[in-house]
């Protein structure tokens, strides 16, 4: 990982601080071992939580760069198999001409969106009627309607 193989895009490098990452690497074992048995827990986010607040961070600086990266890494594929899951549902043999745009939009509405069973009609159309933006578009909506109203009564229609 941190080896000749990455050139000059290695991540960080150990060459000549090899005796330091290993006794490094003794301590910060010795510190895992202490967490784990104080927490009663196995858990990795709660353990290394414990340790970036007991400002282990500072005394194993090279390591604690292998845990962020170990964080940042997925290790399940859950949320990609849930998007082609509905990128196949949403591109049906029916809608197969979507474009990117669309379909991008369509996974998005699906993937961040609540069901609207939960959804609360109330106040999303306060909080519309109290934005600047849906102020003027009710303004307009009702000068429209109005005109309407006023055009319908000059011909006669009731």
């Amino acid at each position: 990982f941190c080896g000749s193989q990455l050139g000059s895009q290695r991540l960080f490098v150990v060459s000549g601080r090899e005796s330091v990452i290993a006794a490094e690497f003794l301590a910060l074992k010795k510190a895992l071992f202490k967490v784990v048995n104080e927490l009663n827990q196995t858990n990795a986010t709660y353990i290394w939580r414990k340790l970036f607040l007991e400002e282990a961070h500072i005394m194993f600086p090279n390591l604690f760069m292998l845990v962020q990266i170990m964080f940042l890494i997925p290790v399940q594929t859950a949320v990609v198999e849930r998007g082609f899951s509905l990128h196949k549902i949403i591109k049906s043999n029916l809608r197969n001409a979507l474009k990117i745009i669309p379909m991008d939009s369509l996974l998005r509405v699906k993937l961040l969106c609540h069901d609207l069973v939960s959804f609360d009609v109330d106040a999303a159309a306060k909080k519309y009627v109290t934005s600047p933006a849906g102020c003027m578009v009710l303004n307009k909506l009702h000068r429209r309607v109005s005109q309407i109203e006023i055009g319908r009564l000059q011909d006669g229609v009731d």
